[in-house]
C-alpha cells in the first residue's frame, strides 16, 4: 500500500459509476482523494487555468467527450508536467484502438480501476517542490502587476489554495487602530459543497480580536499558527463551523516584513496534516513579498492624501479669495463648461454655484439672441483665432429671466505645454451704470419742463 499521500485529480469526462470505482480504488490504496469531476472541452479549459493537480485521468466517456488528442494537448500547454493517465475501459496497452483515439504508444493507460492506484504512483512524484516553485512565481506576478491591495490579496489566496491544495481559504486585515481582524477576501476550491461555502458567509461577517484562534494567533505573535486537529483545539474561532463543513485542519501565516504585519492567510483543509517545513518556508517569502508591496501601497495612499489634502486647502484658500471680489469670477473648459464660478457671479444670476457648475454658460446664462455671436467669439479665443478681449459688455440672463449688462475681461488658460485648457472671465455688472448713463444722458437733452 502506497503511503497516506493527498492527491488531487481531475476527473475529465469519466462516467459517474466508473469515477466511483476509480476514487475507492485509491482511497482503498492510501490515497487522500480529491477529485473533480470535469466534463467537456469549455470545463476542461477553466479547471486548467486552477492551480495544483496532481494528475488527470482521462476517461471518454459521456455524450460530447474531448478527443483523446486534445485533451492531452490542452493538458501539456498548461502545465507540461502534469501527469496525463488514460482510464479508458476499452483501450488496452499495444491495442490499434489506442492509436485511433489519439493515444500514443507513450500514453499512461489504465483500463481498470483497479490498476489506477499502481498507475498513478508511477507517474505522480512528489510534486510539492514543483508546487511551491509554481505558487511563488505566481505571487511574484501579481505583486508585479500592480493590483490593489485587495485584490492582490484575493488572487494570492486563490493562488496559494488552488496550488497547495487547500479547500478554503481567508484574508484577514487589521482595523486602522489594529484592535479587530477583519475578513477581506474568502476563496474555496472549486468542489467545495454548501457547507463550505456557509462557512465562507459566518468568516465574512464575524471579527476576531489578535491572539484569538488560529489569525489571530498569527497576528499577535508573526508567526504561523497550525492547527492539525481543529476538533481538538478550543481556541478555534469558528470551530463549530469547521467541523460542519469537514475542515479539520487550519493553518495561518502573517503577511509580515519583520515586526509590521499588514494581515494573515488563512487556509482550511479535510486532511488532518501535520505542520510542513517547506510550506512554512514559502509562506514566509510570500508572506514578506506581501506586506512589503501593501506597505508600499499604504505610504503611496497616505501621500496621495496629503497631496489631496494639500490642494484642497489651496483650492478652499483660492475659492475665499474669488468670494471676497467685487467682480464675477467665471472659469470655463474649452467647451464652454462652468468649471468654477464665484459667490458674486452667482448672486449675480441668482443661481446656487451647484445649478451653475457642470453646465454649459452659453445655454445657461446668455440671452437667446445673443447666444451665437458670443459662442463664436468664444470658439475663436480658444482656437488661439485673436487675442483676449481686454473689455467687452454683453448680456446675460437670470433664473427670473432679468437681462443684466456686464462689462468682461477674458484671458485664455494654458497647461505647461502651452497648450489652452479654458478661459477666466471677470465681469462687472454694469446695469445700474449703464441706466443711470442712460438717464443723464436724456436729461441733458429735455426739459423737465416741457
Amino acid at each position: 500500500m502506497a503511503p497516506h499521500r493527498s492527491l488531487r485529480a481531475m476527473l475529465v469526462d469519466v462516467a459517474p459509476a466508473r469515477r466511483s470505482e476509480i476514487v475507492g480504488a485509491l482511497r482503498r490504496a492510501g490515497w487522500s482523494v480529491d477529485a473533480d469531476p470535469v466534463d467537456g472541452t469549455d470545463a476542461l479549459s477553466a479547471a486548467l487555468t486552477r492551480r495544483g493537480w496532481d494528475v488527470v485521468i482521462y476517461g471518454g466517456e459521456g455524450e460530447h467527450p474531448v478527443p483523446a488528442r486534445k485533451a492531452k494537448a490542452l493538458v501539456r500547454m498548461a502545465d507540461a508536467r502534469l501527469p496525463f493517465v488514460a482510464a479508458v475501459p476499452s483501450v488496452r496497452p499495444g491495442d490499434l484502438s489506442a492509436f485511433v483515439q489519439g493515444l500514443e504508444p507513450d500514453a499512461i493507460l489504465a483500463p481498470d480501476a483497479a490498476r489506477v492506484p499502481e498507475v498513478v504512483a508511477g507517474v505522480v512524484s512528489d510534486s510539492r517542490p514543483h508546487r511551491l516553485l509554481l505558487a511563488q512565481q505566481a505571487i511574484t506576478d501579481h505583486v508585479a502587476a500592480g493590483l490593489a491591495p485587495d485584490e492582490l490579496c484575493a488572487r494570492a489566496l486563490a493562488t496559494l489554495g488552488e496550488t497547495l491544495g487547500w479547500t478554503f481559504g481567508a484574508v484577514w486585515r487589521p482595523d486602522d487602530d489594529g484592535s479587530m481582524l477583519r475578513c477581506t477576501a474568502v476563496w474555496h476550491a472549486h468542489s467545495a459543497g454548501p457547507d463550505v461555502e456557509a462557512f465562507a458567509d459566518v468568516s465574512r461577517r464575524v471579527t476576531i480580536a489578535p491572539g484569538r484562534g488560529v489569525p489571530g494567533h498569527a497576528y499577535a505573535f508573526r508567526r504561523p499558527a497550525w492547527v492539525a486537529d481543529v476538533a481538538a483545539d478550543g481556541n478555534t474561532a469558528r470551530q463549530e463551523q469547521a467541523l460542519r463543513a469537514g475542515l479539520t485542519t487550519a493553518a495561518a501565516f502573517p503577511i509580515a516584513l519583520a515586526d509590521d504585519c499588514a494581515g494573515v492567510l488563512e487556509f482550511f483543509s479535510p486532511a488532518i496534516q501535520e505542520p510542513d517545513a517547506q510550506v512554512v518556508a514559502m509562506f514566509a517569502t510570500v508572506g514578506g513579498q506581501l506586506a512589503q508591496y501593501l506597505e508600499r501601497r499604504r505610504l503611496q495612499a497616505d501621500e496621495s492624501r496629503r497631496v489631496e489634502a494639500a490642494l484642497r486647502a489651496e483650492r478652499d484658500r483660492a475659492q475665499r479669495y474669488l468670494d471676497v471680489a467685487g467682480t464675477m469670477i467665471l472659469v470655463v473648459d474649452t467647451e464652454a463648461r462652468v468649471l468654477m464660478i464665484n459667490r458674486k457671479g452667482c448672486a449675480v444670476l441668482d443661481r446656487p454655484e451647484e445649478q451653475v457648475v457642470g453646465e454649459d454658460w452659453f445655454a445657461l446664462a446668455i440671452p437667446e439672441h445673443e447666444r451665437d455671436a458670443v459662442r463664436a467669439g468664444f470658439e475663436r479665443l480658444i482656437a488661439g483665432e485673436e487675442p483676449s478681449f481686454e473689455r467687452y459688455e454683453s448680456s446675460i440672463v437670470t433664473s427670473s429671466g432679468e437681462l443684466r449688462s456686464v462689462a468682461w475681461h477674458n484671458t485664455v488658460l494654458r497647461d505647461a505645454d502651452g497648450t489652452i485648457t479654458g478661459a477666466l472671465a471677470s465681469g462687472e455688472d454694469v446695469t445700474e451704470r449703464l441706466a443711470a448713463e442712460q438717464q443723464i444722458t436724456y436729461l441733458a437733452d429735455h426739459d423737465a419742463l416741457t
